[in-house]
């Protein structure tokens, strides 16, 4: 399986991710529902069968997705990401430090 890029995209503009296995495999926009988070409105989650980045711009930050759960690599080692499915294009999240939940959001899938 070829590894996707946070940045590569495809002929149509959109990006070029292989996404087999993972009802999560796709780009995501979030919302904030609760909690310590900011407002997300920028932020998007690119996930690429068992890994993904959590995009802010020009800023990747890379996580494994490991079930249900995005685990984020170093130095971010600690953040976790719970999701459960809300329906086929849609998720909500509780985004949790050590096993503490900090925040909730929600993500949908981009058009």
């Amino acid at each position: 399986m070829r590894r996707a890029d946070p940045f590569s995209r495809d002929a149509t503009g959109k990006p070029d991710l292989v996404g087999e296995g993972s009802a999560f495999a796709g780009e995501w926009r979030l919302e904030r529902t609760s909690g310590l988070l900011p407002p997300l409105g920028p932020v998007r989650k690119l996930i690429d069968g068992g890994r993904g980045w959590t995009l802010l711009g020009a800023v990747s930050v890379p996580f494994d997705l490991v079930g249900n759960e995005l685990r984020y690599r170093f130095p971010f080692t600690g953040l976790v990401d719970v999701l459960t499915p809300d329906g086929p294009d849609a998720a909500v999240g509780r985004a949790t430090v050590f096993g503490r939940q900090y925040g909730t959001f929600r993500m949908k899938r981009s058009a």
